[in-house]
């Protein structure tokens, strides 16, 4: 199996999981005189397989990640990391470039004005940047999880 596979039926059993849940809480309890749709210990047993399941791939998906090297000088999980901070960095970036952006109508010449503290324009760069360094990361794994086999 491919990493990338992996990835897709791990989401799958996060799915599951939910879906599982909700379907439990729907059936723990039932009007005296009527029936339950589904049976709950038959839901919990899947439920409890399910996240069996998911734990097995997880730690398979994070061995791989920690042993296959992404590029020259990274892991998998290195390189994921770092494509997770600079998607963090970006969007608070974004955040500030929003509030700084903001424009303050004024009525009257006595309302208090308030002044940018903050370059936007070089923020704007900074974002532009992170977006390119992401995405550069981004095909890297992409690449990496259709070519590289689960361990």
């Amino acid at each position: 199996m491919k990493l990338a596979e992996a990835l897709m039926l791990r989401a799958d059993y996060q799915a599951k999981i939910y879906e599982l849940k909700a379907r439990i809480q729907n059936n723990v309890k039932v009007q005296e005189g009527e029936e339950v749709i589904e049976e709950p210990e038959m839901l919990i047993k899947t439920l409890e397989e399910t996240i069996t399941n998911l734990e097995s791939l997880v730690i398979r998906i994070n061995r791989t990640n920690a042993q296959i090297m992404g590029d020259d000088k990274h892991t998998l999980a290195d390189l994921i990391v770092k494509r997770d901070m600079l998607k963090k960095k970006r969007n608070i970036y974004n955040e500030i470039i929003q509030e700084a952006s903001f424009k303050q109508n004024r009525m009257m010449r006595t309302e208090v004005k308030f002044i940018n503290t903050v370059n936007v324009a070089r923020l704007q760069k900074e974002v532009d940047a992170l977006a390119k360094a992401y995405r550069e990361i981004d095909v890297k794994l992409q690449e990496k999880n259709w070519t590289t086999d689960l361990i």
